[in-house]
């Protein structure tokens, strides 16, 4: 019967523009807003795109392996913290992505969280370039005011730090941001 529901059910398809720097990958209650994060990053000029998977049992592994073999950098955003989705989504496809977004406070995630995690990833890449996400990178390692800490939490960095990153990554300086974790 899974199989029949397989064949009837609409695979996953990357929604956002064709090639891009990112393609982020959720499930569930994640579309929403990595739709509005990938509308973020495109203010700061950031081409992101996503998948959004709707079934993951029984699961399109072969259209989402096909989907993601394209892909120039995969991160799984999910809420939780040992990355359910992502072992699951491993053990059925074989793909590897490039790093996590997590967050696993019990509280959803908001566009932000994730925007904010994507600069982090694509940030450690340039930290050294001259490029923006480079800058924006440096700003938060020498001001300690990471909006997405690798250790699992908001930096206790001071507020003015967290200012200045919070007016180019639209970040919050709110309790919601605890508990957000960026993994290589």
């Amino acid at each position: 019967k899974l199989n029949d529901f397989l064949k009837k059910a609409e695979a996953p398809k990357i929604q956002g523009p064709g090639v891009a720097d990112v393609t982020l990958v959720g499930w569930g209650s994640t579309d929403g807003v990595l739709k509005e994060a990938v509308e973020l990053l495109s203010q700061q000029g950031v081409k992101a795109n996503y998948l959004s998977i709707k079934w993951i049992k029984p699961l399109h592994a072969d259209e989402i392996s096909r989907v993601l073999s394209k892909a120039k950098k995969v991160l799984v955003v999910e809420n939780n913290f040992s990355g359910q989705f992502y072992r699951y989504l491993r053990s059925e496809t074989g793909v590897s992505v490039h790093g996590h977004i997590r967050k696993y406070d019990g509280e959803p995630f908001l566009p932000h969280h994730v925007a904010n995690g994507v600069v982090d990833h694509l940030g450690e890449a340039d930290r050294e370039g001259s490029g923006l996400l480079g800058a924006l990178a440096r700003v938060r390692g020498e001001r300690g005011g990471r909006g997405v800490d690798r250790v699992g939490g908001e930096a206790d960095a001071p507020a003015e730090g967290r200012a200045l990153v919070g007016v180019v990554l639209l970040a919050a300086e709110s309790e919601v941001d605890r508990g957000v974790v960026v993994l290589d």
